[in-house]
């Protein structure tokens, strides 16, 4: 049947610029159009009338063709729209300014290298959509189209379900050699029973793909391994060979195992004849070394001294200094920062650039440790740096409040899981040679945003400790001195007393009696000194002491081993008139800053009979 003309599609499809028709095929023809709006070239599929005319397929055309339009995938010509125009149903997909793999091998033969790695390109395809659920059943050279940056890319994915499977097999039957193809291609149960088909099918299909290219000929009748018609590694046979198994159990079950076995015979060199009777005599084949392999690994070795001086400039600049810092170190320590992400920088892209051009090589370029190495070492320093400090941090006495300790803590953990993110994918960029890989640049950003927060990390957990420096990392503390009034021939009874929210009391282990002689009144004053811990200790001191009329000095001490905030700092006085009194001294609070217990000094009024001081501690 005679397909329409360009002026008859463009009557109906006013939104496009119809240009010329680029290929016929047993479904409709394929028209080159430009989007106007925004300005881009399209392929137009007009379905033939015979189809277009049929209300199942129409209805069927709809509901799948809604499926294909989000199969996106950088190895699968993207469809952008779907429906229907007067009489013609149609598709909108993505142009591919190049040729298809029939015209490519009619040019040239594929080397071994070459076609392993364009069927790499054609499972990561087939996985993806057959992970969607769709098949394409149609795999042949003329679906699989290569453009002019040399990207491969699969036409009409999933065509052959939009068609039903009862439509499918009269197509097939009546249209030979068109789109749905030739039979050559298709596995014997898409023949034999097509509505039984499943991925296995599209596996068959692509075995014979594969043949075709290693050998130059179709798999016909009793066949011969590809290594027995051309210069190929003997373990593609295998490959091959249980691709086009006529028994579909027998096949790979999976294109995800095709892909694993074809990448594993790829990455460990598909060496010909000649570099395989080299090996076997032992003589290695000369390789040269990536250009970018050595220079990445100078520019990481060199940045290693730079990061020490960057680092020390830091650490004199925040945790030697007092008070504002010097504009020397400030400018000293931004050099050494900026020269090293410039080293650093440089040593790592140069690194992940030469790694991907030593595995595309297939075993002719040296030098992947280096790349390597210098692709990763920073990334994963600063991993481990930031794993460390969190671990430093959860456990550093240095008295930064809780909160933004776990605050840096959970930051740090981001960070080194971007980090750890950054390197898998580095890795995976290095492992994926082809043009379908995400670029690298992602990763970068990745990696610099790591870094970025872990500077902010540790600035301000820094800062922070600087603020507390002077109640933490210094003797300090506070000293009251209570006046007391004590009546002749009485006793005045004194404790450190700890009191919570609900009233409940705990004593501290620090108490006492001042008696007054039985003729004269005593004045004498209580002196509460404390000390908060400092360097190593991990406990808070308080003390109380007073004169005896014999002048010498009883005291009485203990250590608070939870943290306590003294009220006071410095010296203060505070009277005390011999009835029950209490003055507070510290306050404890839980992580979230709210108060949850109160340290008191208490005395006790009271008319005993005079007592003997009470036997206490002698200062020296």
């Amino acid at each position: 049947m005679a397909q329409p003309s360009v002026e008859e599609v463009k009557a109906h499809f006013p939104e496009l610029e119809v240009l010329e028709i680029i290929g016929v095929g047993g479904m409709g023809a394929v028209y080159k159009a430009r989007q106007s709006k925004l300005d881009r070239l399209v392929a137009l599929k007009i379905l033939s009338s015979d189809l277009a005319g049929d209300p199942a397929f129409l209805e069927r055309f709809e509901r799948e063709a809604r499926v294909l339009a989000r199969l996106n995938h950088p190895n699968i010509v993207t469809v952008f729209d779907t429906g229907t125009a007067g009489p013609f149903a149609y598709l909108i997909m993505e142009h591919v300014d190049g040729v298809n793999l029939r015209q490519a091998m009619q040019a040239g033969r594929f080397t071994p290298t070459e076609a392993l790695t364009l069927v790499q390109d054609v499972c990561a395809a087939l996985k993806f959509a057959h992970e969607k659920g769709i098949l394409h059943r149609d795999i042949k050279p003329e679906n699989i189209l290569i453009d002019a940056r040399g990207q491969v890319k699969i036409a009409d994915f999933g065509i052959a379900k939009l068609l039903g499977e009862h439509d499918l097999e009269q197509v097939t039957l009546t249209q030979r050699g068109f789109v749905l193809g030739s039979p050559h291609y298709m596995a014997p149960e898409q023949l034999e029973s097509p509505e039984n088909v499943d991925q296995r099918a599209d596996i068959y299909s692509l075995g014979v793909v594969l043949y075709e290219l290693l050998t130059g000929e179709l798999p016909l009748g009793r066949f011969a391994p590809p290594s027995k018609k051309s210069t190929v590694d003997s373990r593609i046979d295998e490959i091959v060979m249980r691709t086009l198994e006529r028994e579909r159990e027998l096949r790979f079950q999976t294109i995800g195992e095709v892909k694993t076995r074809v990448e594993d015979v790829t990455h460990s060199g598909d060496a010909g004849p000649q570099d395989k009777r080299l090996e076997s005599a032992g003589v290695a084949p000369a390789r040269k070394t990536a250009r970018f392999a050595t220079a990445a690994l100078i520019f990481t070795v060199l940045s290693v001294p730079v990061g020490l001086l960057a680092v020390g400039g830091l650490l004199q600049a925040f945790m030697i200094q007092r008070g504002m810092m010097p504009v020397g170190v400030f400018i000293l320590a931004a050099f050494f920062l900026v020269l090293l992400g410039a080293t650093a920088g440089v040593g790592m892209l140069f690194g992940a650039r030469a790694g991907r051009e030593i595995r595309s090589s297939r075993g002719k370029l040296a030098g992947l440790k280096r790349a390597v190495v210098s692709a990763l070492s920073w990334p994963a320093l600063l991993m481990m740096l930031m794993l460390l400090g969190a671990i430093a941090t959860l456990f550093a006495d240095n008295g930064v409040g809780t909160v933004w300790r776990m605050l840096l803590v959970v930051l740090l953990l981001i960070a080194s899981g971007l980090d750890v993110v950054m390197i898998l994918r580095t890795l995976r960029w290095i492992k994926d040679p082809s043009p379908a890989a995400a670029k690298l640049s992602g990763h970068v950003w990745r990696f610099a945003a790591s870094a970025v927060v872990a500077a902010i990390c540790v600035i301000a957990y820094i800062r922070e400790e600087r603020v507390t420096r002077a109640a933490y990392l210094e003797p300090s503390g506070t000293k009251v001195t209570v006046d007391m009034s004590i009546p002749a021939g009485k006793m005045q009874t004194y404790r450190v007393v700890r009191i919570d929210l609900e009233g409940a009391e705990t004593s501290v282990d620090i108490d006492g009696s001042i008696s007054a002689p039985v003729d004269q009144n005593l004045q004498t004053r209580l002196m509460v000194t404390t000390t908060d811990r400092w360097k190593e200790s991990p406990r808070q001191k308080i003390e109380a002491s007073y004169q005896a009329l014999s002048g010498e000095i009883y005291k009485k001490s203990a250590f608070l081993d939870d943290h306590w905030k003294f009220t006071t700092s410095g010296e203060m006085r505070a009277p005390m008139d011999g009835k029950k009194d209490r003055l507070e001294l510290a306050t404890r609070h839980n992580w979230l800053g709210k108060k949850v217990e109160t340290l008191y000094l208490e005395n006790v009024d009271s008319t005993n009979t005079p007592l003997p001081a009470p036997a206490v501690e002698k200062q020296p």
